[in-house]
């Protein structure tokens, strides 16, 4: 049976603090704007060829899209959307590190993950697995990104905080 695990972190100061105060996407924002200084990272990884695939993840990402560079007028050259085939291990890194250095001083860098999670070989840490992840195991523990390396990309850069919101789909 398919669950579906939604998790958001917030980073501040290079200490990771939990919170859950994550935007409504179904209905207008408020007063627009705040996200001028921010940039972004948000990955829709719905056809995964070697996997079972995540229906609703590229429309959840362009939401997404929609929702930072519309209501909170974060610059679109400062997001990056990853859908699909882009959505492999190299691609994440290399965008979470590139908005990283991308966002401004007391600015949010976002990043955002609708695709597959698994947890790590020893249990104590979680991976966000690549589209490009076969079905064996050792495929997966190698074609992930996992949530260690992400906070330490996402630290690189100037921000006031992180924020990171996964919507991952796990076997039970």
């Amino acid at each position: 049976m398919p669950l579906f695990i939604l998790f958001f972190f917030s980073l501040s100061c290079s200490v990771p603090a939990f919170s859950y105060d994550w935007p409504d996407l179904s209905r207008p924002a408020g007063e627009p704007g705040g996200g001028e200084k921010d940039a972004a990272v948000i990955i829709g990884a719905e056809n995964y060829p070697f996997i079972e695939k995540v229906p609703g993840a590229r429309r959840n990402a362009e939401d997404w899209q929609a929702y930072l560079t519309g209501a909170l007028k974060v610059p679109a050259d400062r997001v990056a959307l990853l859908r699909d085939n882009d959505a492999t291990l190299e691609e994440m890194r290399r965008y979470a590190f590139e908005k990283a250095g991308q966002v401004e001083p007391g600015g949010t860098l976002w990043f955002v993950f609708i695709g597959h999670g698994a947890p790590s070989k020893d249990g104590k840490d979680g991976l966000l697995v690549g589209v490009d992840a076969q079905q064996k195991a050792e495929s997966a523990y190698a074609r992930s990104l996992s949530r260690n390396e992400l906070l330490a990309l996402l630290a690189s850069g100037k921000q006031a905080r992180a924020d990171a919101v996964a919507n991952l789909k796990a076997r039970v």
